[in-house]
């Protein structure tokens, strides 16, 4: 079951991360999303200065990485 929820929010994580980088490519200048790609912290950066188009994306990568922690809780012990 740990695998499943790890490898489930693994996905989420990803799909929610492509989600973001449509909207980047999208709304703003594309080097805001060459430094999505390149820049580790950019992201976060981004989701803050525009909050109302990358709420969903945020909030699906935050599940996502909560389901990878409770499977990896659930593997572990």
């Amino acid at each position: 079951m740990g695998n499943v929820l790890f490898f489930g929010g693994a996905i989420m994580g990803l799909a929610c991360y492509v989600w973001l980088l449509v909207i980047v490519f999208q709304t703003d200048h594309w080097g805001h999303g060459v430094a999505i790609i390149v820049v580790p912290c950019y992201s976060l950066i981004y989701i803050i200065m525009h909050w109302d188009e990358c709420s969903g994306p945020f909030y699906g990568m935050l599940l996502g990485g909560l389901l990878q922690f409770g499977g990896t809780q659930m593997m572990m012990g």
